[in-house]
């Protein structure tokens, strides 16, 4: 069922966000952004060598259409909704505080180790989410997909749109 196969897929997101955050929440700036686009190149090539669980570089083809486009429309206005009200509560603040200084949020009793790793795990719920209902949009998913071009733009998206934006990306 398409709850039962998103519910996973954001749950396997929010897994992997976590695997994540302990190496790369360690590095700062432009060190984060290039060590993850690394690692963006490491899981792609695994995928199309891993090719009895993911169909290697032709993909996962013949999936049900079970998404349309009002329900990824509910799906952008919920987590938008969410992420505003993340953005003005204290976790919010805290985010925020890391973000400017961190010596400063760290003397404010901040933890910034913890602090990454909720953040790598929220954009990994966040990206497990969505590539589940695209999976269930699209008919397929192809490894190659969500490569360095898929990377490129969203990085490109976030930096154009303005970091701190929520409707600018």
């Amino acid at each position: 069922p398409a709850f039962v196969a998103i519910a996973a897929a954001l749950a396997i997101g929010a897994l992997a966000g976590w695997l994540v955050s302990v190496p790369l929440a360690r590095l700062r700036g432009v060190y984060q952004a290039i060590a993850t686009l690394g690692l963006v190149e490491v899981i792609v090539s695994l995928a199309l060598y891993a090719e009895p669980l993911t169909g290697g570089a032709v993909g996962l083809n013949s999936l049900p259409k079970l998404v349309g486009t009002p329900e990824l429309l509910i799906a952008v206005l919920v987590v938008a909704y969410l992420v505003h009200a993340i953005s003005g509560s204290g976790l919010g603040r805290s985010f925020d505080a890391l973000r400017q200084d961190e010596m400063v949020a760290a003397s404010l009793g901040i933890s910034s180790r913890r602090n990454h790793a909720l953040a790598f795990v929220l954009s990994g719920a966040i990206g497990g989410l969505f590539g589940g209902l695209q999976s269930l949009y699209a008919y397929s998913v192809q490894p190659t997909q969500f490569g360095f071009a898929f990377m490129v733009s969203s990085l490109t998206a976030i930096i154009l749109g303005g970091r701190r934006s929520l409707l600018g990306p």
